[in-house]
């Protein structure tokens, strides 16, 4: 099967996709006990310097590794704590002056909707999908017969699962849930988003993208990874990892920030990706790529975005 171009091949006029309207129950009645106790200890990390001591290159080797498609120089912690509470430090759950439970009702609130960038993302899925829809037969016929057999799963089966790799918040995870998905879950670092969102009623689960542990996430159908893999030293190893993890058919809608050089600690990146390195690693660790698209948000970053699904 030939990757050439989108199936989106320019943003449309005018995106506005609404988020399904959120029961969001009584924070103060919730039992946020181990999350305050989080909270407690990344209020200490965090600091006076605004996460910069967590954001230390002192803390990293900057080290280069060599892959088929060049040498990239990556950010590997001499600790997985540091790591780890790298990571932390790029929740999209704020730990504000004003106290634990502020902190819940800004997540809250940012998780009540979409900006522009998921917008896009999931304006650009549906145009992918649609177009295989109306043109399934012709991209068979360009297809082997393990691609075939991976796009007859991922187009002709039921969706029923959805998940996205590094959530910061659950605008996402409240959209799919309730746009055609019996489940959604949530994949991130950070233990206290955790906490709080399945205190809050979604669903959400640990995953280290620096470890070599094991993934299963055969039951997912649709899974994102929105600037996710930046995070990881070592991309290219992850998603060998994930792919593992998951069944053949399954869906994969990943965007990266392209920003060659160094990585760019302050944003918690650890990888630099530069252009085609997402779609060689796709292709190396087992994945299909079918659509490739450039276009950022308004006013977003250069990024990468690629469409594949699992072989």
């Amino acid at each position: 099967m030939q990757f050439t171009k989108s199936a989106f091949d320019a943003p449309p006029e005018s995106i506005d996709i609404l988020l399904p309207q959120v029961e969001v129950p009584n924070i103060k009645k919730l039992n946020f006990k181990s999350a305050e106790a989080l909270y407690s200890s990344y209020y200490k990390l965090k600091g006076e310097d605004n996460w910069a001591g967590v954001r230390s290159a002192e803390d990293f080797e900057l080290r280069s590794t060599e892959y088929a498609f060049g040498n990239r120089m990556s950010y590997f912690p001499k600790q997985n704590e540091s790591y780890r509470n790298l990571q932390v430090s790029r929740s999209g759950f704020e730990i504000l002056e004003a106290g634990f439970l502020k902190s819940v009702e800004k997540f809250v609130a940012n998780s009540s909707r979409l900006d522009a960038a998921d917008q896009l993302r999931i304006s650009e899925i549906s145009a992918i999908c649609q177009k295989f829809d109306s043109n399934f037969q012709d991209f068979l016929n360009q297809s082997s017969s393990e691609e075939k057999a991976a796009l007859i799963t991922a187009f002709m089966r039921p969706d029923i699962k959805f998940a996205q790799l590094g959530f910061r918040n659950m605008n996402l995870v409240n959209y799919y849930a309730r746009n055609g998905y019996g489940e959604a879950l949530g994949l991130t670092i950070n233990e206290l988003v955790i906490e709080v969102c399945n205190e809050l009623g979604g669903a959400a689960e640990f995953i280290d993208m620096n470890s070599t542990d094991e993934i299963d996430l055969q039951d997912v159908d649709l899974l994102v990874a929105y600037h996710a893999l930046e995070c990881a030293p070592d991309p290219l190893s992850f998603l060998k990892r994930l792919k593992n993890g998951l069944r053949p058919g399954t869906k994969f809608h990943a965007e990266v920030t392209i920003e060659p050089g160094t990585p760019r600690l302050r944003y918690a990146h650890v990888y630099p990706f530069e252009l085609g390195d997402l779609h060689a690693m796709l292709l190396e660790a087992g994945f299909l790529p079918i659509s490739l698209s450039n276009i950022p948000h308004p006013g977003g970053p250069q990024i990468e975005r690629i469409f594949s699904i699992v072989k």
